[in-house]
Order: C-alpha cells, then structure tokens, then sequence
C-alpha cells in the first residue's frame, strides 16, 4: 500500500488549484487524499457537520462527490490519463451516518473502453482523412517516428509515454508536424506547457467536432503554405520559411504558430491586428471563441524575444491588438 502524491498541488500552486475534491488548499472542499492498493485505490476521510442533510446523515450529493473523485483519480493512476465524468448512477443502499467518524471509500478499474479515439477515427474519416490510432505513448511514438503525417492530435497523459513527452520528443529532433493538443488538462500552467514543448494549438474536454476540425484544417492549411520572405527590425531578423528569430549571431526556433503570428505583424509594420484579424487569418475562426490561446502563444513569443535582446519588438495597444513599429 503507498499513499499518492498529489501532483497537481506541486504543479499549479495555492491560487490556482481549488478542487473542490481533491485540492489541499481548498477550505470549503474535501480534502481528499488517496492510496493505492495492488489493483484498489482508496480514500479516507472525515465527513463534517456542515455537508449533513437530515440531522447526522451525509448529504448524498458529498456522497456522489466522493465516488465521482475517487473515479477520476483511479483513471489518472492507473491510466495515466485524464478524464471528465460523463454519467455517474449511484445508488444509495444506506444512510452513511457522520457521527461514526472516518469514512474510506474504495474503487479498482473494471473495464476500459477506447471510445474517444474511435469516435475522433470516426469523425476525421468521414471528414475525408486518413486516420491511424494509437492507445498508449509506446505505440504512437512507434507510429510517429515510422510513417509520415499531415497532422499529429495528441492527448497531455498517455500511458507509458505522455503526450508531453512525444511533443518534446518530436520538437527535439527536428520535426516540424502539427501537433493539436487534445486533453482534459484546461488550466492555464497545462496549455503554457503545452506551448512551451512544441504544440501548436490546444483544444480541451468536451469539445465541439466542429471546433476539431477547423483547428486541424487549419494546422494543415499553414503548414503547406510556401515560404514568405525574410524580415528586419531593431536588429530582429525573422525568417518566416525557416521558422527562426536571431539578434546579433543569436537565434531561437519559433512554433508553427508563433512564426505565424510575426509573420502577420510584419506584414503591416506599424498597424494594429487586431484579435479578430489573429484568430480568423491563424485559427481559421470567424467567430471569437473567447479563449486565452492568441494572449498564451504572444506570451511565449515574447519570451523568446527577451531572450535574444531586451530591445522590445511586439507591442500592445490595449482594447485594440498588438504591432510591430514602423521603422520608416
């Protein structure tokens, strides 16, 4: 028996992580810690006054709760993936009355359906892609590194290997392969991981098909784009083709993603794209679907940029978008 390590408490850090399950800084939660048993996982925990119903009864919603937790955190270690509750049917047999102090609630894994990679082969397919699945980080390495691909959806917690590691991997030695993110890992510090190893986009649990598609035809569509030509500012040279920004004999490689979003900047030197214009030309949107994703890869490029100088490059006109100055 070995208790778990909460990873994500580590991970995101007190102002972030606020599970009502499972998270240690959450003062309203639960709490929950857990241990793993040969093929059980289990948890122990004392029920308070203020989650009762009836007077000394446990309120059958923190009951549910308390399964529904302990099933997340069974798929997450014995999966080595994440996943989101779609349908819980608990039946109540008894009253779990809190006067009797600690409760331990105990689940293994019985069964695991592959659906999600069916459903995702069902749909590019009849989309008109040619699909090939894996289930583990062992055998889409395999497939990766053997065949060529207009495209690569990875989820972040693959078994034996995780998608983070194949992105990292890919990015490390050399190549240059769409990679859409598809994970239920939502928080801020995932899709700035996410970036940081390579992917060029991030779509998370549960997702419209119809978003999947535009993203990934989008990917594919700039990735087959010819070569643009070569930029100079404040010393910045950028070359769009090659995917790279250098300053004085220093250089940094750029994503996908990132290269596109300077390429688009000077274009226009001294014009302000808007949001809008960013989504529509690199996403393929022509709606805003109000997430973070443009400010997340401005960022990461920003940080790249300070790297090679502290001469800034990009600016922001607030409520307006972003620019490169006109140096004419």
């Amino acid at each position: 028996m070995k208790k778990i390590k909460n990873p994500f408490a580590a991970m995101a850090g007190k102002h972030d992580y606020n599970c009502f399950g499972c998270s240690p800084f959450n003062e309203i939660g639960l709490q929950l810690e857990f241990w793993e048993d040969g093929d059980e996982m289990f948890a122990k925990w004392h029920p308070r006054k203020s989650l009762e119903s009836w007077m000394g009864i446990l309120h059958g919603g923190i009951q549910a709760s308390l399964l529904d937790e302990l099933a997340g955190w069974i798929v997450l270690i014995k999966m080595k993936t994440a996943g989101v509750t779609s349908a819980l049917n608990v039946k109540y047999l008894k009253p779990v009355n809190i006067s009797k102090g600690e409760i331990t609630v105990k689940g293994k894994l019985i069964s695991v359906e592959k659906r999600l990679a069916k459903h995702l082969g069902s749909l590019l397919r009849e989309n008109n892609y040619t699909v090939t699945t894996a289930h583990d980080g062992k055998s889409a390495w395999d497939i990766i590194t053997r065949d060529a691909f207009d495209a690569i959806i990875l989820d972040w917690l693959l078994p034996e290997i995780t998608g983070v590691e194949i992105c990292e991997r890919l990015r490390h030695n050399g190549d240059k392969t769409p990679i859409l993110f598809l994970t239920a890992q939502s928080a801020i510090h995932h899709r700035i991981k996410g970036f940081e190893v390579g992917a060029d986009d991030y779509l998370t649990k549960p997702f419209h098909s119809e978003e999947l598609l535009i993203r990934l035809a989008s990917l594919i569509r700039r990735s087959h784009q010819p070569p643009i030509s070569i930029f100079n500012s404040k010393g910045f040279t950028f070359d769009a083709t090659k995917h790279y920004v250098c300053y004085e004999g220093q250089s940094t490689e750029l994503s996908q993603k990132e290269s596109a979003i300077l390429n688009l900047l000077f274009q226009d030197p001294g014009e302000v794209i808007s949001r809008k214009t960013f989504l529509q030309e690199i996403w393929g949107y022509d709606f805003d679907p109000k997430t973070n994703t443009l400010e997340v890869y401005i960022r990461m490029l920003r940080s790249k940029l300070d790297q090679l100088s502290s001469m800034k490059l990009i600016y922001t006109k607030r409520g307006e978008g972003y620019y490169i100055e006109n140096e004419a």
